[in-house]
């Protein structure tokens, strides 16, 4: 069994040489993604993260995740701005049970984190190795309970076996169970919802 763990660190370790900057830690791996700038929150960001963004990869601590597999194995993300300086508005789509559902929220954007005027959703982005990826940590609400997920978003649909091995430490790190990784999506018709 030991052999088997320092394998497991050896093929770890020889990912992360492929990254331009490999991260070793967890205090590294869950850092919040920095924004710069003297400009309004959502200046800095917004055009970094307008548009679409499709799920690669989740984890989620709901009891069951078996609900969360089926919705977000075909699902994705757009992100448009509002015309307050603060906000942004966030649609997800999700094929549920043969059907599409459209989550509308309005987003108040500080710094790094984000939240919902109701309090269902609050999150911050942390950094990733990934070039064209978002990696959103987010609490909420659904029904009686809360819950944590991190969220791996890309404008591919699939990204590198390094990328994807990065965020699977990064899940370890935040003590959230293996995560889910998505499978094909068909076009289908949406209805819409809203958290507001």
């Amino acid at each position: 069994m030991m052999e088997f763990v320092h394998v497991a660190v050896a093929v770890f370790s020889l990912l992360s040489l492929g990254q331009s900057d490999p991260v070793t830690n967890c205090d590294s791996l869950t850092k919040p993604f920095q924004v710069n700038g003297t400009d309004p929150p959502k200046t800095r960001i917004v055009f970094q993260f307008l548009g679409r963004w499709n799920y690669v990869a989740w984890s989620i601590d709901a009891p069951s995740d078996s609900l969360w597999k089926t919705v977000l194995r075909k699902s994705w993300l757009n992100i448009k701005a509002a015309p307050e300086n603060d906000q942004l508005i966030a649609s997800q789509y999700n094929e549920m049970f043969n059907r599409g559902l459209t989550l509308l929220a309005n987003l108040t954007v500080q710094e790094n984190r984000f939240s919902d005027k109701n309090g269902l959703v609050a999150g911050s982005l942390l950094t990733t190795g990934c070039p064209d990826c978002m990696l959103q940590y987010l609490n909420f609400t659904f029904g009686p309970r809360s819950y944590r997920s991190l969220d791996l978003l890309s404008r591919r649909t699939m990204v590198t076996d390094a990328e994807l091995e990065e965020y699977k430490k990064q899940v370890q790190c935040l003590n959230l169970p293996p995560p889910s990784i998505r499978g094909s999506r068909k076009e289908i018709h949406f209805v819409r919802s809203t958290l507001d």
